[in-house]
């Protein structure tokens, strides 16, 4: 049966412990490798963050790999966390940029503009949305935050206002909102009055 935790940190107290002992058992093998990324992360759901950065930069010293990768991509989000915004978004760019990176560089370059764009950055966020639309050729830069779907039915959201009703819940508001609610102020087709 699996194991019950009355919290979130009892969880990933007994996570960190039980990976940093199979890092220990398994020496320099690729097991404690992976190990030693997944007690990392358990350190980063406890707020121990000086001790995760230490492991994952270590274990992203090590080159190329899955691990090192997987370490390059979990310090960008741990910089985010801390709300270390130009480190998140340099890491971002970083895998971005990197020909070896097996992280796509359309995901790397959007969390980077995410990031931007959860700092209140707003120019900054437009300026990279707009150089991922011109070179993944999507057109317009405010289509990659809201693009009208109403017949596609496996989308989760489906259309504009689901996905506002979601942000709401989120207490989100993105920096396409205002592009969108000139569409629904000048009676674009996708929008309706549900935006508010």
């Amino acid at each position: 049966p699996a194991q019950v935790f009355a919290t979130a940190e009892e969880k990933y107290k007994t996570a960190a412990a039980a990976f940093e002992g199979v890092e220990r058992r398994a020496g320099s093998s690729a097991v404690a490798l992976r190990a030693r990324y997944y007690a990392a992360l358990s350190r980063v759901e406890l707020g121990q963050h000086a001790e995760a950065e230490k492991a994952l930069s270590e274990l992203q010293a090590r080159g190329a790999g899955l691990e090192p990768e997987l370490a390059r991509y979990a310090l960008a989000d741990l910089h985010r966390r801390k709300g270390e915004v130009d480190k998140a978004v340099e890491a971002y760019r970083g895998l971005a940029t990197n020909p070896a990176s097996t992280v796509p560089r359309d995901f790397a370059l959007r969390k980077a503009a995410q990031v931007l764009e959860d700092a209140k950055r707003f120019a900054e966020a437009r300026a990279a949305y707009r150089q991922l639309a011109e070179e993944f050729n999507v057109g317009s830069y405010e289509t990659l935050l809201t693009l009208p779907m109403r017949a596609v039915y496996w989308s989760d959201w489906g259309d504009p206002q689901r996905i506002l009703r979601t942000l709401r819940r989120f207490d989100r508001r993105p920096a396409w909102l205002p592009a969108y609610a000139r569409a629904l102020a000048q009676g674009a087709e996708w929008a309706s009055a549900d935006c508010d």
